[in-house]
């Protein structure tokens, strides 16, 4: 099953709602006198600090050509500010999301000839190393993003980021790629992180990437 960022957005609606209505039931029991309703105002204020937050975690493993898994990594990354941005003007409605895709970079050994990009099969990015990027809502409350690419050059991934293309307002999310998509230029991050380590790569290797971005209650 094919995920959008509006798949992030009902994920975001369905945990405000809970912590929305948290916050109500103490703020409502605050108010029946005695010293319970002064505890569970407490409550109520501590309820109403609550954040919906976004937590990314990732995966990343390197297979020699005979298929043996040479390394595998695991860390968490972070939502970007433009990443904050993208997902208010969503809501809003300024425009419809498109295809995801995946940017594997390195300051100073790439193993491409620029960023290396995994993307959807529908993305309009122009030479992607890999266009088998799958996203699907496999994770609870969140989506999932799945995608491969041999590497052709010898090399290092020290960054790894998600990006999805844009559509105007008026067009449906399932008809935002190809000619429909806005040219931009440039694809801002969505999320990204560091590795701990910066991952070695020869020529060949298998690069798999595993995404995942889960929403929840964050105090």
């Amino acid at each position: 099953m094919k995920a959008r960022l509006g798949y992030l957005a009902a994920g975001a609606f369905a945990v405000l709602a809970i912590a929305l209505a948290v916050a109500a039931v103490f703020s409502y029991s605050s108010h029946d006198g005695g010293n319970g309703g002064e505890a569970l105002s407490a409550s109520a204020q501590g309820a109403q600090r609550e954040a919906i937050d976004l937590h990314g975690h990732r995966k990343i493993e390197v297979s020699r050509p005979s298929g043996e898994i040479a390394r595998s990594i695991e860390f968490d990354n972070e939502l970007t500010g433009f990443g904050v941005a993208d997902l208010v003007a969503m809501l809003l409605g300024y425009y419809s999301s498109g295809p995801w895709s995946l940017a594997i970079m390195s300051p100073d050994a790439s193993p491409c000839p620029s960023i290396c990009r995994i993307t959807e099969p529908d993305s309009s990015i122009p030479d992607a190393e890999s266009r088998n990027l799958v996203t699907d809502n496999s994770v609870e409350n969140g989506m999932r993003l799945h995608g491969s690419m041999i590497a052709p050059n010898a090399g290092e991934i020290v960054f790894v980021s998600t990006t999805h293309e844009y559509c105007e307002p008026t067009v449906a999310t399932a008809d935002c790629s190809g000619s429909n998509v806005v040219e931009l230029g440039t694809w801002p991050r969505f999320t990204t992180a560091e590795l701990p380590t910066p991952l070695q790569l020869e020529a060949g290797h298998q690069v798999i990437v595993t995404v995942d971005l889960v929403f929840s209650i964050a105090p």
